[in-house]
């Protein structure tokens, strides 16, 4: 067999990296943090869709469910931006977002009745039963 020889790097192929052990323990950490508040956030979704609002099951799938169609809308829009600006500050940009509101979560009393489906619910009940 011939030797193995090396050849140069391309200009368009990236440098391999090095990660180390640290900055792995680092990512998995934020990772576990992130989804581990996203869960709490569904629960806590849930049980003021029921007792706060007083609605039902049906309004719980409809809540859950406006993630799921949030994110498909928002999807394309967030990739062209990551396009344009770069990963690196999106990301941040986003988990600094998200750890601004996980902080301020267990501050909130209540939502505004102005804010809810109850007030919605109120007026729109209003608004049908009025002459």
């Amino acid at each position: 067999m011939p030797p193995a020889v090396e050849r140069p790097p391309d200009p368009g192929e990236a440098a391999p990296t090095t990660t180390s052990t640290g900055q792995l323990r680092l990512v998995y950490g934020i990772t576990l943090a992130y989804f581990t508040t996203f869960g709490l956030f569904l629960a806590a979704l849930q049980r003021f869709v029921t007792e706060e609002l007083g609605l039902g099951e049906g309004a719980v799938g409809v809540a859950v469910g406006s993630f799921a169609v949030s994110a498909l809308l928002v999807r394309p829009l967030i990739g062209r931006q990551i396009d344009r600006r770069g990963r690196r500050a999106l990301l941040l940009g986003a988990l600094g977002l998200h750890l601004a509101v996980a902080l301020a979560f267990p501050l909130a009393d209540a939502v505004h009745p102005s804010w809810s489906c109850a007030s919605y619910r109120e007026w729109a009940t209003q608004r049908c039963t009025s002459p």
